[in-house]
């Protein structure tokens, strides 16, 4: 009522009829379809862009790189023994069974979840095989498992599923010292 009255006294104080406000969202900005094809075919328009905003809206799926077998076991035997103990938030016999039959390797949304336990449980482990090539300080456990994860997601009206869920609240103890 507030912004009607405003419009109103806005027509009457310059003349002219004053839009409404509705539709006022221009859709070269709201379609992400617009902007890739922008981006693809306009080099002005890629060059007025940040580089990380052409990358993101150009991504496809992700291509996950888990950890070996051996090292991908003891990373969840980690997370349960000792993290999740604090902040229960997945169900070890159903997260295992989905492990086991190689969900992450098929869900996007699964796989992210299981990159940010290995991601966490690598604080808890001295192998070398979690950190980064040439990291002698052992500062960078779990960050090769947690730079393959997206804190964004692509479509951001899609309904969020479980693992979407279970992710940002597992990727939040990773991000918080």
């Amino acid at each position: 009522m507030l912004m009607q009255h405003a419009t109103a006294v806005k027509t009457e104080t310059i003349g002219v009829e004053v839009s409404s406000g509705k539709n006022i969202r221009r859709p070269f900005f709201w379609d992400l379809r617009s902007v890739s094809f922008l981006i693809s075919h306009q080099p002005w328009f890629a060059l007025n862009k940040k580089q990380w905003e052409v990358e993101h809206v150009n991504s496809d799926l992700p291509q996950f790189e888990f950890p070996d077998k051996d090292l991908l076991d003891h990373l969840v035997s980690l997370y349960y023994e000792r993290l999740n103990l604090y902040a229960p938030l997945l169900h070890r016999p159903t997260f295992e069974r989905d492990l086991a039959n190689d969900l992450h390797l098929h869900d996007t949304g699964f796989g992210q979840v299981v990159l940010m336990v290995c991601a966490l449980a690598s604080r808890c482990t001295n192998d070398p095989r979690v950190t980064l090539p040439n990291d002698k300080t052992g500062l960078s456990s779990g960050f090769k498992f947690f730079r393959q994860t997206r804190l964004m997601r692509n479509k951001i009206l899609d309904r969020a599923s479980l693992y979407d869920l279970q992710y940002f609240c597992v990727s939040d103890d990773f991000l918080l010292p």
